[in-house]
């Protein structure tokens, strides 16, 4: 358990009530702001205020790795995925209707270069209520050997982390800031959204995005079915489900 986020502490009890484990990165500053149990319960990640995903073990309840989230993407230290925009881009004809709507209107483009994450300000009001900083998104893939994190302060940037060479695997350098994103709970496939009409997807083989072909339909939120075969997206006042393909 944890309690405010005016302190760094972490509390680990027994189901009998015995305290094990006290746990505390740091003092004097915000503390924690979210935290992810790993499917495989070896992992507890910690979303620190300090821009910082910590992890544990779970056996020892010990940090064995800090994921500091950069000020840059670079593909030195994994793949970086940036979307471009193609609305402005003059398109082949597609002979085929329904094809014709799965064309996105933006793609992924691999980097050679460092992409900068691109920072929102905080006002002094936000940070009296709900400070716009500090990793407020972590999501583990259903085996436990990715970690997907987004800083609050850089949220148009996910970050994926291998638990296993506790590195950097991959980043996603979005158009807008990122909304929500889950992983398939049968595989490693992250979907994403940004509050548009495009829907993200990636695998260690891969990204790719897809317009939603319904032109009022805006993604907010998105859920996968028990079995990895489709997703729900939402949007304020309406929903809709995507069937994945292989």
């Amino acid at each position: 358990m944890w309690d405010s986020s005016l302190e760094y502490l972490v509390l680990v009890y027994s189901p009998d009530g015995r305290l094990i484990e006290r746990y505390s990165a740091y003092e004097g500053a915000l503390g924690i702001k979210s935290v992810a149990f790993s499917p495989s319960s070896q992992f507890l990640a910690l979303g620190s205020f300090d821009g910082a995903a910590r992890l544990l073990n779970a056996l020892t309840w010990r940090p064995i790795q800090n994921f500091h989230l950069p000020a840059s993407a670079s593909p030195a230290a994994g793949l970086v995925y940036v979307e471009r925009d193609l609305s402005g881009v003059v398109q082949a004809p597609v002979a085929d209707e329904h094809a014709a709507h799965a064309v996105a209107r933006s793609s992924y483009e691999l980097l050679d270069a460092n992409a900068p994450a691109v920072r929102v300000e905080v006002t002094k009001a936000e940070v009296k209520v709900n400070p716009r900083m500090g990793v407020g998104l972590l999501a583990w893939a259903p085996d436990s050997s990715l970690l997907a994190t987004r800083s609050d302060e850089a949220p148009n940037v996910l970050w994926v982390w291998s638990a296993s060479t506790l590195a950097l695997s991959a980043a996603l350098v979005q158009l807008a800031p990122i909304k929500d994103a889950k992983w398939s709970p049968v595989e490693p496939r992250l979907a994403l959204c940004g509050g548009g009409r495009n829907v993200y997807l990636w695998t260690p083989e891969g990204a790719s995005c897809i317009e939603v072909p319904l032109p009022n339909l805006c993604v907010h939120t998105l859920d996968w079915a028990p079995d990895g075969r489709a997703l729900i997206l939402r949007d304020h006042d309406a929903h809709s489900i995507a069937f994945v393909t292989a």
